[in-house]
């Protein structure tokens, strides 16, 4: 039997569809390609152009999501050295998104922004003094404060949030400063009586009468000036030197370093009821605080310390003649 001739008709369509799906193949895979090449570059393009305080705040964002305590200013003007990144005395970080702006503050922004770039413009500590608040009082603290670090300068660009800090008495708001030169700071500022703007130093550094690392090693028990954060903790001790005293404890940390220590107070003392006020209003969590502490007796072992005192609300000291 002959064999019947070939198709070559039909062959050649199968042909022509085989082609014609391996270039719709290749166009889909080209497509695919240029689209995520695409999404790559304007995610990076998009990122670019919002800069690094964008990446700051979205990692801000996700540390938030997770479980952990977080410090009382995660965020934030965070000059190049981590020793000068400051904290809201009385003012929590998540605040500032919820907070609408302030229309008598936004009237005064070119004020408050030709201040605070004096402050940062300014090379030595006799030149800054002249924008800062409490000057007379401060002076000998920047001046010692300065002789172990440089007066650093920053060029500021603008001002991101203000936010007004309601104190009885008194006209402040906690601003952030954006630099050209660093990422963001947030601090504190105080309008006189005759409109003058004043950065608060104390805040802006954080200042406490010895660093920290050095607090845990000489363990003074000389009460000493500090500015930590506080959170009630998991459980009261049951062993060291103050161990089972009647009172409230408080686990005390330096925002920027590691390392904590418990501290003990009597509750109960009219000389603390400020300090539980303050504990109170931020739920007994991640509060910021300026304390003397003193460790039992001097260079004793232990991470427990007496709580002597409290000075002014949050990282403010307000009085013009703290207890120290």
């Amino acid at each position: 039997m002959t064999e019947p001739p070939p198709q070559p008709r039909k062959l050649s369509r199968t042909k022509k569809k085989e082609v014609v799906w391996r270039a719709a193949s290749l166009i889909l895979v080209s497509v695919a390609l240029t689209v995520t090449i695409a999404a790559v570059i304007f995610k990076f393009s998009k990122s670019a152009l919002r800069g690094p305080v964008y990446e700051q705040k979205v990692a801000s964002e996700a540390r938030d999501t997770e479980p952990v305590a977080l410090p009382a200013v995660t965020s934030v003007p965070e000059p190049q050295d981590r020793s000068e990144m400051p904290s809201p005395p009385a003012v929590k970080a998540e605040d500032k998104s919820e907070q609408q702006p302030d229309e008598t503050l936004e009237t005064k922004r070119t004020a408050i922004t030709s201040a605070v770039k004096a402050f940062f413009d300014a090379d030595s500590v006799q030149a800054r003094l002249r924008h800062v608040r409490d000057a007379s009082r401060v002076q000998s603290l920047m001046t010692s404060y300065h002789e172990k670090r440089p007066v650093e300068r920053f060029r500021l660009r603008n001002l991101g949030w203000l936010v007004p800090v309601d104190e009885p008495g008194h006209s402040l708001a906690f601003v952030q400063a954006m630099f050209e030169d660093a990422t963001p700071s947030s601090l504190v500022v105080e309008e006189t009586s005759d409109g003058q703007f004043l950065v608060d130093w104390e805040c802006l550094v954080r200042y406490g009468e010895l660093a920290w690392n050095d607090f845990l090693k000489l363990r003074p028990s000389k009460p000493t000036l500090m500015r930590l954060i506080a959170s009630k903790p998991l459980s009261r001790p049951i062993t060291g030197a103050l161990a089972g005293r009647e009172g409230e404890w408080l686990e005390l940390r330096h925002p920027a370093e590691s390392g904590t220590i418990l501290g003990h107070f009597d509750h109960t003392d009219p000389k603390f009821a400020t300090l539980v006020e303050q504990l109170e209003s931020g739920n007994w969590r991640e509060v910021p605080l300026t304390l003397r502490l003193a460790f039992p007796s001097q260079g004793q072992s232990g991470d427990q310390v007496h709580i002597a005192s409290v000075e002014g609300k949050g990282w403010l000291i307000l009085k013009p003649n703290p207890q120290g």
